[in-house]
């Protein structure tokens, strides 16, 4: 009894030997399942996406000289580890002896795996086969197809650039491209975009802006989507971090005042030493409260800046302010600068360093038209005014003097018929002065028969004062003219004595 079970266990043990040794078939039944095999695995495409659909194509050969047609009846695939199963298909009819059966699957895995192609049947007399085929499955992120993302400095509530680029480095155009940009900003200016096809070997590049609301570490993210030439659908994601500043808003303002044809112009510089760019600026002169004069000016980016001019004619001096309004990162500011309106320059002509010498009814008057004011005066006329007791006479009745330039002067001669009790003589001063012609009169007072005159008080100054002593004219007054008219006489007596005396002598 023992000798006869040995063969039969030696066997059985040969015939499992034999099934391990022709490569992935496990036949239980007859002898004749045996010729029933997994021709072969293969995948496409060979290195999907994570992700990414991909199939799986399970060739079955039933060989001839086998135990007739082969009923199929699964088809799985599973984890090397038996578990999970990520696709099954079931009863898929016969094979008969000498053919074979591809059977398509589609499987989706997120990394690569150590997979098993499972199958299962029957042959005509019945016999159960199980099959198995080792297949490993190679996960790849797909870097054909890249995307980039550069972004400038951005500060908070300020209008960020943001430039994103899609490369595709594939040998084939992709198409049904799709670009979607996210943000924990508050808002993405034309967050998504399509685009029909990217060709081979090409790029493409989106510009946008982002705005952030909060400072600190934040984040752009780009989604890309696309389909392969072979019709696969596939996303990207990619990521660029930035820094979020906190927004500076420093705009100066400087402002003079000028004076230019007679009038005051505020001429104002606005400099923006801030981080974001200021728009819509607005600048105004007011004074108590009331608009002077407006204007706009162009928006300035940081650390750039412009001048604008202001028209302040006609405003009376005195106290006021500049104010600009502008928007920075997305908010309203102000900034203000307090000023003071000059008074108009103007030309004033005075009689200075006069001179004065009166001959009987006759006086002649010599002295400086001087400009002591703050613009430069034209056409300059000195003339002897028109008085009862007073009269111009030649060869002096008027003089022109000319261009008084200011701080500068022109001198004059005037001549003139005086009657008796005249204490003054009335002299007209005539000038041009920004285009209007000014005229004054002042009254230069006489003393004795010859003496220094004397201006009035507000335009002629005092000749001695201006001269630094007495005139040569004045110093005539001084002198005795009685006493040396006297001794001239003794002494003609006397020489007359003499010669009388030696007459008689003789």
């Amino acid at each position: 009894m023992t000798n006869r079970k040995v063969p039969v266990v030696i066997s059985l043990v040969g015939l499992l030997v034999a099934s391990l040794a022709t490569g992935g078939i496990v036949s239980i039944g007859a002898a004749a399942s045996e010729t029933v095999t997994i021709g072969g695995v293969t995948v496409s495409p060979e290195d999907p996406a994570p992700g990414e659909p991909f199939d799986v194509t399970v060739t079955i050969e039933n060989l001839e000289g086998g135990s007739g047609a082969f009923d199929v009846t699964d088809v799985y695939v599973r984890d090397s580890s038996g578990l999970p199963e990520y696709e099954r298909v079931e009863n898929l009819g016969s094979i008969g002896e000498g053919q074979s059966m591809e059977v398509p699957l589609q499987l989706s895995l997120a990394d690569s795996k150590n997979l098993r192609v499972h199958v299962r049947g029957r042959t005509d007399a019945g016999s159960l086969v199980k099959l198995s085929y080792p297949l490993y499955v190679s996960v790849e992120e797909p870097d054909d197809v890249q995307v980039s993302i550069e972004t400038e400095d951005p500060v908070v509530g300020g209008d960020t650039p943001v430039d994103v680029t899609v490369a595709n480095g594939d040998d084939d155009a992709i198409s049904n491209v799709d670009l979607e940009l996210t943000t924990e900003a508050r808002s993405v200016d034309a967050a998504r975009t399509v685009r029909g096809t990217i060709g081979a070997h090409s790029t493409w590049q989106y510009s946008t802006t982002v705005t952030f609301n909060e400072t600190g570490s934040q984040s752009v993210d780009a989604v890309l989507s696309y389909t392969t030439r072979e019709g696969y659908d596939r996303s990207i994601r990619e990521s660029q971090a930035v820094d979020v500043a906190a927004l500076t808003d420093d705009v100066a303002l400087a402002t003079q005042t000028e004076m230019r044809n007679g009038s005051n112009d505020l001429v104002t510089t606005l400099t923006n030493f801030g981080n974001l760019p200021v728009e819509d600026v607005q600048l105004r002169a007011q004074r108590n409260g009331k608009v002077i004069d407006r204007t706009t000016a162009a928006n300035l980016e940081p650390f750039a800046s412009t001048v604008v001019e202001l028209d302040a004619a006609d405003v009376a001096p005195g106290d006021g302010e500049v104010i600009a309004n502008y928007e920075i990162g997305g908010t309203d500011r102000t900034v203000s600068r307090n000023i003071t309106f000059e008074s108009e320059p103007a030309a004033e002509i005075v009689l200075t360093g006069v001179e004065v010498q009166q001959t009987g009814e006759t006086v002649l008057l010599r002295g400086d038209a001087s400009n002591i004011g703050d613009a430069d005066a034209g056409g300059v006329l000195v003339s002897v005014g028109t008085d009862k007791r007073v009269t111009p006479v030649s060869p002096s009745k008027q003089y022109f003097v000319g261009a008084v330039d200011r701080s500068e002067f022109g001198t004059f001669e005037l001549t003139a018929r005086t009657t008796d009790n005249v204490s003054s003589i009335p002299v007209t001063l005539e000038y041009m002065d920004d285009g209007e012609r000014v005229s004054n009169t002042v009254d230069l007072a006489l003393t004795g028969e010859s003496a220094p005159s004397q201006s009035s008080a507000a335009n002629v100054a005092d000749s001695s004062q201006s001269q630094g002593g007495q005139s040569p004219f004045a110093m005539l007054g001084q002198i005795p003219w009685g006493l040396i008219g006297l001794g001239i006489a003794g002494i003609s007596v006397a020489i007359g004595g003499v010669a009388f005396w030696r007459r008689r002598e003789s």
